[in-house]
């Protein structure tokens, strides 16, 4: 019995051990099976002629606890970046290309019922995939990740890449603008006749409203396929500045006869819409503007300081003004609305500043400084009294208006009430006319007047 029970497990311990071993043996074999003798440099077709068809689409992907998200298509994050500055627009892209290559098929019933295999990128072929707007960096794949192979030969390849792509800024309608950008990828040295890309259909978009604008300006096209769907952003992580509001993809077959021949080139191309959020901007930059500018009108009303209130209204903005041609690219095909306001508003406060210093230097002149003109003369005396139906004060009236004011002065020295025949008066001096309206205004700048009449006031006394 002893001897039994130790025979037992020396004859089932190796079974188990050369099943776990043949896994691997089966794995490694598939693998030198596969890439034995096999040329990554030329398609994988069976005949020469024959047309390698990649399918390619856009998908975002974001992890849930509870649903697991299957990793397909064009996928594009959240780190979503437009550089209005320098008209750059950064994506994260998890690139896929789906086709289907003759020479990695196997039979899984040969190799231990192994259906899908992990092959690097580099020992197999891939497309030369490229973006054709590049703006800065690569434009092609810098990260390349393992290949799915199922056993039918179908390849599916979902590389990482961040793309900088150009996109062209409208900024007539600043902080209030909608942007139009698109990324066009395609295989750079195969010709549709060798490489033809199609569009992975989308099933679901739930966080945007996909639709095809079929009058934008595209390039003249042999053969368009769109999708509506563009790609799937039931997972879109929304930016703090921009909202998608738009995103469609579409297939081109371009004839390009001023380079290539004439073959045609196929690619494919997403057309994003992006509008701007404007909280930022209304609270930080429109509305302190139209708080500055509105202070404007209170210029006039300030009885002093009309210059210096008028210079640093000026200078703040054109504060502003520095701070929107910062974020705006240094275009001449259009000027923002917001900045067309800021002009306006400067060239009127700088008129502004300009009827202030007119006005402050006319209220300070004053006969020993400045002559009347001969034409202001006629003008105010001659002209607009007539027009006004004014007429000059007969000289009784200013015998009147000289008594009152002699009396007023007297009065004043002794310290007693004023009158009310000294309440209001006017006189007329050496044709210069002058209105006064309080006696207590004209004891407090005596010196101001002249002296003549209250001189022969005393005279005639004595």
């Amino acid at each position: 019995m002893l001897i039994l029970t130790t025979l037992i497990p020396l004859i089932f311990i190796p079974q188990f051990t050369s099943n776990k071993i043949s896994r691997k043996n089966y794995e490694a074999q598939l693998y030198e099976d596969l890439l034995f003798d096999y040329n990554r440099i030329s398609r994988p077709v069976k005949n020469s002629t024959d047309v390698l068809h990649i399918d390619v689409g856009a998908s975002l992907i974001r992890q849930k606890l509870k649903n697991k998200i299957l990793i397909k298509k064009y996928i594009l994050e959240s780190s979503m970046l437009l550089d209005e500055k320098n008209q750059v627009l950064t994506t994260n892209l998890w690139l896929e290309m789906r086709w289907s290559d003759a020479r990695l098929q196997w039979d899984p019933n040969k190799y231990g019922g192994i259906r899908q295999l992990h092959i690097p990128s580099t020992y197999i072929w891939i497309p030369d995939f490229v973006l054709y707007d590049n703006a800065a960096g690569d434009p092609d794949i810098t990260i390349f990740t393992d290949a799915l192979i199922s056993y039918n030969g179908r390849v599916y390849w979902q590389p990482p890449a961040i793309y900088k792509s150009f996109c062209p800024i409208k900024v007539k309608w600043f902080p209030y603008d909608k942007q139009d950008c698109r990324m066009k990828f395609g295989a750079w040295s195969y010709t549709g006749n060798y490489v033809d890309l199609h569009l992975i259909q989308q099933e679901n978009s739930e966080n945007i409203n996909n639709r095809v604008n079929l009058n934008k300006k595209r390039e003249e096209d042999d053969d368009i396929e769109y999708n509506e769907m563009g790609m799937d952003l039931s997972f879109f992580y929304k930016s703090a500045e921009w909202d998608l509001m738009n995103l469609t993809s579409a297939r081109h077959a371009v004839l390009y006869t001023s380079c290539c021949g004439p073959e045609t080139y196929v690619d494919i191309t997403y057309y994003l819409e992006l509008r701007r959020k404007t909280l930022f901007f209304t609270c930080n930059l429109i509305v302190p503007c139209f708080l500055i500018s509105f202070l404007t009108t209170f210029v006039f009303y300030l009885p002093d300081h009309k210059i210096t209130f008028s210079i640093s209204i000026l200078v703040t903005l054109t504060v502003f003004f520095l701070v929107l041609i910062d974020l705006m690219p240094p275009t001449s095909l259009e000027v923002p609305m917001f900045g067309q306001y800021l002009i306006t508003t400067m060239i009127l406060v700088a008129l502004s500043t300009l009827f202030s210093v007119a006005s402050v230097n006319i209220r300070f002149r004053n006969g020993s400084t400045h002559q009347m003109s001969p034409w202001i003369r006629i003008v105010f005396l001659g002209v607009l009294p007539k027009i006004l139906l004014m007429k000059r004060p007969e000289r009784q009236q200013l015998e009147t208006n000289t008594n009152s004011l002699d009396n007023f002065m007297g009065e004043k020295r002794q310290g007693l009430a004023p009158s009310s025949s000294s309440s209001s008066f006017n006189f007329e001096y050496s044709n210069k006319k002058a209105t006064i309206s309080s006696p207590t205004n004209l004891f407090n700048n005596r010196s101001k007047l002249p002296q003549t009449s209250i001189v022969n006031k005393n005279k005639k006394e004595k």
